[in-house]
């Protein structure tokens, strides 16, 4: 994995950045959020949840605050008193219903933002020490707890129309201690937790140990039939392996792109090198690294599945690092003075780029007249979205096309035109038109018989 540009900007500066993975370039617009929450007093870190308009809801372990617009990073604290050290915060399906999970103090807050209000004992809906969770169903939030005897982390069922009831496990980690019948699946020994998310369409959990840093998916009603009845589900053997152990970072998915990729922030281990992953659904295979601070930092990533943002949320030693994250695809992201084509001299760049839409996870094939062209030379970037030739000769002149994927994953050809002729005497411009417009002369061709005839 190979980070192409990624680097410290100053609050307030808005910048796009081009990333690069596996031959595939990609831009996103990156813009640090100068007052962003900063955790309550006895709190560690923020974190936060998408509600249905788009709108980023945020939980400092006191107070909640809502963005003031969707995209405008703006946030004003609409309710205060839920205490605990965020472990995570999840929205239902409605769009406004959330559940706040207050980490190792293992209270559960349930929390409308229609209706924001402050803390009241009533609030609290379940009670259980843990790390992260979401919403299985429109009532049942599944949660990435501690065991017992502190031997690993289990997933567990809160169910919330049996509100003040307690956890009831059903997925662990590792089998430490006798399993009580609730329990529907084991986890390897000495897990840690990681991110869940529910992919509602497809009907699946993404679930990781943060240890050996392997992800599975499990079926959502197999998951419900486990609460609901006996059985057990095993860690290995009922969950599904995405990819390979150690290929992902220690956060877990934190969402699922539009185009279908999952997005996983973290880190490579305690005090490693970190970021924030795209990968394809089907073949697990990273797409695409993201680095905001150009530092490798841990990031906890809140994902916006309605505007296709994100918060990249910088850990540890926490200084307001927080940066807002747009995915949406950008014109021309390295400048290019003709990113279509047209009319050169010999001298010029030539710098193409393909147009939007165009899928994160694209790759890139660029020809001329034909014929596959190589990196080397003058030429660069023929597996990237922006092809470039250095030093431009008459001889570049032709038809460059790209194949690549569009948004919607559909196979297509960016097609560019290029003309390089000789240099041409300012004078000597509007001949140089007439003679390409009205005998039907190439550019080249034109700008030669210019330069013939001034130099007689």
């Amino acid at each position: 994995m190979t980070l192409l540009a990624s680097s410290r900007k100053p609050f307030f500066f808005l910048a796009v950045f081009v990333i690069l993975a596996a031959g595939t370039a990609w831009a996103v617009t990156i813009t640090p959020l100068a007052d962003f929450p900063a955790p309550a007093p006895g709190a560690y870190v923020v974190t936060g949840a998408a509600l249905g308009d788009g709108r980023y809801l945020i939980w400092d372990g006191d107070a909640v605050y809502i963005e003031s617009a969707t995209g405008t990073g703006g946030f004003a604290p609409v309710a205060d008193g839920y205490a605990g050290d965020p472990g995570f915060a999840a929205v239902a399906e409605d769009g406004h219903t959330a559940v706040l999970g207050g980490g190792f103090n293992g209270n559960l807050y349930l929390f409308d933002a229609d209706q924001p209000e402050d803390f009241a004992p009533e609030s609290i809906v379940a009670n259980r020490p843990h790390f992260t969770g979401a919403f299985l169903t429109d009532t049942l939030v599944i949660v990435d707890a501690a065991k017992p005897d502190f031997s690993g982390s289990e997933l567990a069922i809160v169910d919330l129309a049996a509100k003040g009831g307690s956890a009831v496990a059903v997925v662990t980690k590792s089998a430490r201690y006798a399993l009580p019948k609730t329990v529907v699946i084991e986890k390897p020994p000495f897990s840690y937790s990681s991110a869940i998310t529910v992919d509602t369409v497809r009907g699946v959990v993404y679930a990781m140990d943060g240890n050996t840093r392997e992800l599975r998916q499990f079926s959502v009603s197999a998951i419900i039939a486990a609460y609901t009845g006996s059985n057990v589900l095993d860690w290995e053997t009922d969950g599904a392996l995405v990819g390979q152990a150690g290929m992902y970072y220690t956060g877990g998915v934190s969402g699922i792109t539009s185009e279908g990729f999952l997005v996983i922030g973290g880190s490579e281990g305690y005090l490693l090198p970190g970021g924030i992953q795209f990968v394809a659904l089907v073949s697990g295979d990273v797409v695409a690294l993201i680095d905001p601070t150009g530092n490798r930092d841990f990031y906890s990533v809140v994902f916006n599945p309605v505007a296709q943002t994100l918060l990249a949320l910088v850990e540890g030693a926490w200084q307001g690092q927080a940066y807002a994250v747009d995915l949406a695809c950008v014109n021309n992201p390295e400048g290019c003075a003709q990113p279509h084509g047209g009319l050169y001299r010999v001298g010029d760049e030539l710098c193409l780029s393909v147009p939007c839409p165009v899928s994160l996870g694209s790759g890139f094939d660029w020809r001329k007249n034909g014929a596959p062209l190589s990196d080397g030379g003058r030429v660069s970037g023929v597996t990237t979205r922006t092809l470039r030739v250095m030093a431009l000769q008459v001889a570049d002149s032709g038809t460059y096309t790209c194949a690549y994927e569009d948004g919607a994953k559909a196979q297509q050809t960016f097609v560019a035109q290029v003309q390089v002729g000789q240099a041409v005497p300012v004078a000597n411009g509007a001949l140089l038109i007439s003679l390409t417009v009205l005998l039907g002369l190439s550019t080249a061709v034109a700008a030669k018989l210019l330069s013939r005839s001034t130099t007689r």
